[in-house]
């Protein structure tokens, strides 16, 4: 309830009410400007802003009717690099999780070992 608080005083609302009563793309519209506010203004983090988000989501989706575009307002969130696909790429050394052919120095050690131990 902490999390929808906040996201009320954001708004300047004071009952639970007054969230339901706007049109789907007004609500859509307050939602990503305080994801933008919390990552811009705030410098919260991308789980942190997540954690923000999830009782706005359920909130409305008990509470509201509207089938919300949820991966486009989630892409509001931004991201810190921190997400499974980024850290495996840099742990694997790709760029930007292109495709790229391996370099001399990454296949010289496979070949030694081929041809050492067949």
């Amino acid at each position: 309830m902490k999390f929808l608080q906040y996201y009320m005083k954001f708004l300047d609302i004071k009952n639970l009410k007054e969230l339901v009563e706007k049109p789907q793309k007004i609500i859509e519209s307050d939602i990503k400007e305080y994801l933008v506010y919390l990552r811009k203004e705030r410098k919260i983090l991308y789980v942190t802003a997540n954690t923000y988000l999830v009782p706005i989501r359920k909130f409305y989706y008990v509470n509201s009717d509207y089938q919300f575009k949820w991966d486009l307002i989630n892409s509001y969130l931004g991201n810190d690099g921190t997400d499974e696909d980024d850290e495996l790429e840099r742990d694997e050394g790709g760029e930007g999780g292109e495709d790229r052919p391996y370099s001399k120095e990454e296949i010289k050690p496979l070949e030694i070992m081929f041809m050492l131990y067949g």
